[in-house]
């Protein structure tokens, strides 16, 4: 073709139609909000960019949407695009936007001001207490730990002895880093 060797060509997969030449050949409208979407790592559809400006898009492993009537365009208060749709989530099924759902990342240990905060929460620290000084070496691991792993032995004896599932023990350790954070 005659193109530099480092020049990014982005081609339609149904027609393999250039981008910018699909871009001069019918604009997109100036009365729409673009969307950028590409699939994150659950493989959802998240919106990446949200614009009115067509010609700044360079939609390369994404997918475009085009929303007509989604913003009044007369109103000078208008919220931004990337305000309204941002961070959304295409649920194809439904074909609408949805908020995504917010993944929260599990730790593997906590603090064990964190682990104290959590059982006060939930009215069962003198029970913990309890089951820590009810065998000395229990004791002593606890009094020697900085953190406690969710794999440690320490752990594994509450665990057991408490009979919390793993979810259970999963949100223990969320709220235990809430807490300390």
């Amino acid at each position: 073709m005659g193109y530099p060797n480092n020049i990014v060509f982005c081609r339609s997969d149904a027609d393999g139609a250039d981008w910018y030449e699909f871009q001069k050949a019918r604009s997109l409208s100036d009365e729409s909000v673009k969307l950028l979407l590409r699939s994150d790592s659950a493989g959802r559809m998240i919106v990446q960019v949200a614009t009115v400006e067509g010609s700044r898009l360079f939609p390369a492993s994404s997918l475009l949407l085009e929303l007509y009537d989604a913003m009044d365009f007369s109103d000078p208060n208008a919220p931004d695009p990337e305000v309204a749709f941002g961070g959304k989530m295409f649920d194809a099924a439904a074909n609408a936007l949805v908020d995504a759902p917010v993944v929260v990342s599990v730790p593997e240990s906590a603090s064990k001001l964190g682990l104290r905060r959590v059982f006060v929460e939930q009215g069962r620290w003198d029970q913990v207490k309890a089951m820590i000084a009810a065998n000395p070496d229990t004791q002593e691991e606890w009094d020697l730990a900085i953190e406690i792993k969710r794999t440690d032995p320490l752990a594994e004896r509450l665990i057991a002895a408490m009979k919390l599932e793993p979810a259970d023990v999963d949100a223990i350790l969320v709220r235990a880093k809430q807490l300390t954070d």
